[in-house]
């Protein structure tokens, strides 16, 4: 008998570091991974499974998660559910067949549900989704959430069920350098973004705000649809590094001033969790969701209006004028402690 079982779409890193958090307090944990790669995620995204210390099943080991067969990936989800006895079955959101079906099948007592989606990309007008989230909801018999933003969601959308609050969407791998900050009082100032290039992520809004400005230099660390445009459309000052492992982009976070985060959509932000564990304040948008949680909370940085470019450098200034302070509230940061709390939210579970 497993404790946890987790349905999720693929082994992340964080998801793997969570589960090994959960196992080390003596908890029997299962995991059913939809697929153990995407075609969309490069290199170390996913967790190495070598040496973990839960069990774990890969439903769809031929074929990306995009690409899967979804008839073949129910079958083979049934036949692990059998197989399978836990105190509970968590899944990892709404947006898959998979998941509908783990949550139909009533052989579980305790049917949680993970929500990573917040209140900042609720769409009153959808009326039809919004109608198919609330049927999903209440196949469930409780939910852990990330923060503040993504229990508000959940209330919208009229869930009245026992909620926990995480405090995050798992565990990073901790940084082993921290780095020394000192107010920025030079000529020149370093910004970063990690993440895909894509147009949700609105890093034409980045380059827009400070792209041209010959004090700040830019370093975009990732790839995806829209590089080819981003290239075409930047300044002198803007820096491309492509994809890069997670060791070499914490290195470039680590040299770096400030993280710039501008996301028209963010469920919840994992590059800012590493980058004020580097040391490295972050500028994010209030669209992102781990902005009210985090980085207001802990005062590891600021919060801009999205899409609003006055905001956006007033922000910046703020943060370019004092990083001492900044940079003391990342080092009062009480890591610790927060990866506990996530492990706690799932104990509770139990109680």
């Amino acid at each position: 008998m497993y404790d946890y079982l987790f349905l999720t779409h693929l082994p992340s890193f964080y998801k793997v570091n969570l589960y090994n958090e959960l196992s080390k307090e003596g908890f029997k944990v299962k995991a059913l991974f939809i697929s153990d790669g995407s075609v969309i995620r490069q290199g170390d995204f996913t967790g190495a499974l070598d040496d973990v210390l839960f069990d774990y099943e890969i439903l769809n080991k031929e074929s990306s998660y995009e690409r899967r067969n979804k008839l073949f990936s129910a079958l083979n989800l049934l036949r692990a559910i059998q197989r399978t006895k836990a105190r509970v079955i968590l899944v990892g959101g709404w947006d898959y067949v998979e998941f509908w079906l783990a949550l139909l099948n009533r052989k579980f007592k305790n049917r949680m549900v993970v929500v990573e989606s917040s209140i900042y990309e609720y769409d009153e007008r959808c009326t039809f989704k919004n109608s198919l989230k609330k049927l999903f909801l209440s196949l469930t018999t409780g939910a852990i959430v990330s923060g503040l933003p993504h229990k508000k969601l959940i209330a919208k959308l009229g869930y009245q069920k026992r909620v926990i609050i995480s405090g995050g969407v798992g565990v990073i791998n901790k940084p082993s350098t921290f780095k020394d900050i000192t107010d920025a009082k030079g000529s020149h100032f370093k910004l970063v973004y990690v993440g895909r290039l894509s147009e949700e992520k609105n890093i034409k809004f980045l380059l827009k705000g400070v792209g041209g400005i010959n004090d700040i230099e830019i370093h975009i660390v990732g790839d995806g649809p829209q590089r080819a445009h981003l290239e075409e459309i930047s300044s002198e000052n803007v820096i491309f590094h492509g994809y890069l492992s997670n060791e070499r982009a914490q290195g470039i976070m680590a040299s770096s001033d400030v993280l710039v985060l501008p996301s028209l959509s963010e469920t919840w932000g994992l590059v800012v969790d590493e980058s004020v564990a580097i040391g490295t304040p972050v500028l994010v948008s209030n669209k992102v969701g781990c902005s009210e949680d985090l980085v207001r909370k802990f005062e590891v940085g600021e919060v801009f209006c999205c899409g609003d470019l006055n905001d956006f450098r007033s922000k910046l200034d703020i943060l370019l004028l004092n990083c001492s302070s900044y940079k003391s509230a990342c080092e009062r940061l009480p890591y610790n402690k927060l990866v506990r709390q996530q492990v706690e939210s799932y104990e509770k579970i139990f109680d």
